[in-house]
């Protein structure tokens, strides 16, 4: 699965534009920008919901596409939830954990509102608060739940 990946340039008059994937990994290596932050360790990111995964991590849960939803059929709408996934030791280190984690992903995904060109702009539009979390391997961890909005020509 590749880590980064770039945008299909557009020709003058050609609405030929990105896939969905390259928009997701692009995200998820934006995210990982943000390592180590206040010494609560590196940020695993996916673009997809893994079977097991390391804590912290950064995963895209699931997204929708808007089709033609803005400036004349021109750029499609693309809206992303993502999961910030940390350990939950208890209740009150995660949440802490996670009120750390989330101002600074904001900043890191808002940094480039391009995606490395693959996007026209993107914004963290909010975050709906925190749920609990199990692994396959029974280890407990709380995610705050993201949402984030792309516009971009899809291909």
């Amino acid at each position: 699965r590749p880590t980064t990946a770039t945008a299909v340039p557009e020709v003058a008059g050609d609405r030929r534009g990105v896939s969905v994937d390259t928009i997701l990994v692009n995200l998820v290596t934006a995210a990982k920008t943000v390592n180590e932050v206040r010494g609560l360790g590196k940020i695993r990111g996916f673009d997809y919901y893994p079977d097991s995964f390391p804590a912290p991590a950064f995963i895209v849960a699931n997204h929708s596409i808007d089709f033609d939803a803005a400036f004349g059929r021109g750029t499609d709408k693309v809206t992303v939830t993502c999961l910030m996934v940390v350990q939950r030791a208890s209740e009150r280190t995660a949440r802490k954990a996670l009120s750390t984690y989330v101002p600074a992903l904001k900043a890191a995904l808002e940094a480039d509102r391009t995606l490395a060109g693959a996007a026209q702009t993107l914004r963290v539009v909010s975050m709906s608060g925190y749920q609990a979390m199990t692994s396959d391997t029974t280890e407990f961890r709380l995610a705050a739940v993201l949402s984030v909005e792309i516009h971009a020509n899809l291909t």
